[in-house]
């Protein structure tokens, strides 16, 4: 049995708190950038015409990326609006503009909220991974160890302990679980999704 809209706003609305809550912020800056973080990058399919089966076409980011297909009830989580849009936005929320980071640390905080993959922790490091990596291979494959060598770069630049190979790679795992990064070559690649298509609140 599916949701009403009202139900799935209702939803949303919970989600989008529970997300905000975990952003180490004062409660209302923490609501502004979850605000603006929603507003910009998630986008909500037309539903679908009654009786309708009709599918829409991703198509991948290279040859090396399948397309995918995907039902106009769904959600996206467009990263590249996030990368190239937010940041640009109104950000006097906690200094926002000095912490690139928190842009997709908190698109990952909802992301998580909604596709309801609670047994993975996002933390800050997730959100600083996403950064370095589209920053540096917006649309080609990066080699793992040069990923983990800028995250390391980025962290240092902001004052954070640098990861080890074992944690990077769990991350990667994670943001993957998420379908935020790809991997191929047996892990040895990766790159970022231009996207994430997802259902919210289909059945109970």
């Amino acid at each position: 049995m599916g949701y009403s809209e009202s139900s799935k706003k209702d939803l949303i609305s919970g989600k989008l708190e529970s997300a905000a809550c975990q952003l180490a912020l004062p409660p209302q800056d923490a609501a502004d950038v979850v605000s603006e973080t929603w507003r910009n990058c998630f986008l909500r399919l037309p539903p679908r015409a009654a009786g309708s089966e009709m599918e829409f076409l991703i198509p991948g980011k290279n040859k090396d990326s399948p397309s995918r297909s995907y039902k106009p009830h769904n959600w996206i989580l467009n990263w590249k609006k996030l990368f190239h849009t937010v940041p640009t936005t109104v950000v006097a929320a906690a200094g926002a503009a000095a912490m690139p980071w928190l842009w997709p640390f908190a698109a990952l905080l909802i992301l998580r909220e909604l596709k309801e993959q609670f047994e993975i922790c996002v933390s800050y490091v997730h959100g600083v991974v996403m950064q370095a990596l589209w920053a540096h291979s917006e649309t080609t494959w990066i080699e793992r160890s040069k990923g983990l060598d800028l995250t390391n770069s980025a962290l240092q630049d902001a004052g954070h302990e640098p990861l080890d190979s074992l944690r990077f790679d769990a991350i990667i795992d994670e943001l993957a679980s998420l379908e935020c990064v790809e991997t191929r070559g047996g892990g040895a690649f990766i790159i970022v999704t231009e996207s994430v298509v997802f259902g919210v609140g289909d059945h109970h």
